[in-house]
């Protein structure tokens, strides 16, 4: 029989939440490449990757434009991107091209990108952060975790950057009253391919469970060996349940899941 929907818990249009003095916020863009894939197009740092963004001129403008007015109606003052196209940070670059179609409506120079001064990975896609710089300040040079100075055991290195994406991580002063906030955003291996046995969790926790419970260790380490004593906010795609192993690994090391926190279990 034909099922019956009952639209019983409406979205809001907004969360509805007591704002603070700083909004922070983090958006996948879903492949955002200014590079068309296809006609031969190579893409990465090393031009040895396939471009993984729109297929035409046409569908690249669309999701150009659902992907600025989501930014512009979010109106955050750090937003931490995922999946933006590793090309740098230059004129023409995808991030800067990002930016510029934003400021062109809410005004040129409302955002601001950290530019950690040299490609993030070797993956096509990377992590980014553009800020509100009437807002916020950077204070000290971004930093960038991957495989050559994670923690390591006898398998080797936990943060394995030919799986995860490195992570950025800033730090960033209020405008307002000089109260620094260390953010890191994030993009750790999906569950869409495996890892090997072992790696691969039976229980549920899918594809590559290990490599992003490593991972997970990883980052909380290295977080706290840059910024002692620093209030610090994890961001980006954990690809993780909020029961499952990397989720855990971060709340044992001190972390809040701010979901749990603010909607409850």
């Amino acid at each position: 029989q034909a099922p019956t929907f009952v639209a019983t818990n409406a979205r809001t249009a907004e969360p509805e939440l007591t704002l603070g003095n700083l909004k922070v916020a983090s958006l996948n863009v879903l492949n955002y490449f200014t590079n068309i894939d296809g006609n031969g197009n190579v893409c990465g740092p090393t031009a040895s990757s396939s471009c993984r963004g729109a297929d035409s001129e046409l569908e690249f403008e669309r999701q150009k434009a659902k992907t600025v007015a989501a930014i512009v109606a979010m109106d955050a003052d750090i937003v931490g991107l995922m999946e933006i196209e590793n090309n740098g940070f230059a004129a023409g670059s995808a991030i800067d091209d990002l930016v510029t179609a934003i400021n062109a409506i809410m005004g040129e120079g409302t955002y601001s990108i950290v530019n950690p001064g040299a490609p993030i990975g070797t993956d096509a896609i990377t992590v980014a952060f553009i800020y509100k710089s009437s807002v916020v300040s950077l204070s000290g040079a971004a930093q960038i975790l991957d495989s050559s100075n994670s923690i390591s055991d006898e398998n080797g290195p936990l943060f394995k950057d030919n799986k995860n994406r490195p992570a950025l991580t800033q730090e960033f002063a209020l405008l307002e009253n000089g109260e620094s906030l260390v953010i890191s955003v994030n993009h750790l291996k999906s569950k869409g391919s495996g890892c090997g046995a072992g790696d691969d969790s039976t229980n549920g926790q899918g594809n590559c469970n290990l490599t992003r419970t490593r991972a997970a260790q990883a980052l909380s380490a290295f977080l706290a060996a840059q910024f002692p004593e620093k209030a610090t906010l994890i961001i980006g795609d954990l690809n993780s349940h909020a029961k499952e192993d990397p989720i855990n690994a971060l709340e044992q090391a001190g972390y809040t899941n701010l979901v749990e926190q603010f909607g409850g279990d």
